[in-house]
């Protein structure tokens, strides 16, 4: 099976265990039988919040790398204007109308749980010297227009303080360097545990001299050195 097909399908299987996680969170607050049913044909993407109002909403999202803008409308979800707002990245688990996935349509929302929206900190990685110091526990990491999605376990108690690195001495570059990295502010009561983040890469991806992006991080699991070249698939250097 080639490199393409593994990937698509492992993130078909990630979104799948995704979709279960959310919707539980969605309708643990209730057990009683007018709880929620989980349709079979349900769907999580990663979204972006597009518009938002104080009932209905629309998401944004491309299915892989450079592939077109879909937009899912939303008309009966409320939110909770403290956690969400326009253009803040999320997971939501749904149902489209006309039942076909990757297709500009309206959508019945059955759960929502937000993503770290990472921010990107231009600094020489010299002032970081112990940036690989954590593991992170890679599942997932994938493209979606200027956004790099992550999906993994770390070893964190309650904030895992997330960062996303450029090398400002690599910004010139065809290829600028990028660290993915965090801290363990304690080892008490610490364990491993989910962490998705998206990171919006426009600011360095959008570039004129820019050709791609070299990830670097401590990956448990896998390659510590992921390249992404504009227009084609993640490969491993």
């Amino acid at each position: 099976m080639n490199t393409k097909i593994m990937k698509q399908t492992f993130q078909k299987s990630l979104l799948c265990l995704l979709a279960t996680a959310i919707v539980g969170i969605f309708t643990s607050c209730s057990d009683d039988d007018n709880a929620p049913k989980i349709p079979e044909n349900i769907i999580t993407d990663l979204v972006t919040i597009a518009t938002i109002q104080e009932q209905g909403a629309t998401f944004e999202f491309q299915k892989l790398e450079d592939s077109p803008t879909i937009s899912l409308v939303a008309p009966n979800i409320k939110f909770d204007s403290y956690l969400y707002k326009k253009g803040q990245r999320v997971l939501i688990s749904y149902v489209p109308q006309g039942g076909e996935r990757y297709v500009n349509d309206i959508v019945t929302v059955y759960g929502i749980q937000p993503v770290h929206n990472a921010s990107i900190i231009e600094a020489p990685i010299a002032d970081y010297p112990d940036w690989d110091f954590a593991p992170i526990s890679v599942f997932e990491l994938w493209r979606t227009g200027t956004f790099l999605n992550l999906y993994s376990l770390m070893e964190y108690n309650i904030d895992p303080r997330f960062k996303v690195i450029v090398d400002e001495e690599t910004l010139s570059q065809e290829y600028p360097h990028i660290y993915l990295t965090y801290e363990i502010t304690s080892t008490s009561n610490s364990s491993l545990k989910s962490f998705n983040a998206s990171i919006d890469l426009a600011p360095i991806w959008d570039l004129v001299t820019c050709r791609g992006i070299i990830v670097h991080l401590n990956n448990s699991k896998g390659d510590d050195t992921i390249t992404l070249d504009k227009f084609q698939t993640i490969k491993p250097l």
